[in-house]
């Protein structure tokens, strides 16, 4: 049986067109997996929505602007002692 392929993957295009949130989750998956070669950190799928890292994550995906990181928040303290 010969199944014609073009037919397969417009088939697939309307079925993710129909359902937006999976492209969403493919999408995130893809994102997530990036940030975690980038920073090394161990890349779980299930951890997808669910961990602490990937909240931090997404918290500095959807910000509006990059939030760089404190590295040395006392600097008033200091200057007075």
């Amino acid at each position: 049986m010969k199944t014609n392929v073009k037919s397969t993957t417009k088939d697939n295009r309307r079925y993710f067109e129909r359902k937006p949130e999976l492209t969403r989750i493919f999408n995130d998956l893809e994102d997530w997996l990036n940030h975690c070669r980038e920073h090394l950190l161990k890349f779980d799928p299930a951890d997808l929505y669910k961990s602490r890292d990937y909240r931090d994550f997404a918290a500095t995906k959807n910000s509006k602007q990059h939030q760089r990181p404190r590295l040395n928040t006392n600097t008033k303290q200091q200057q007075r002692a």
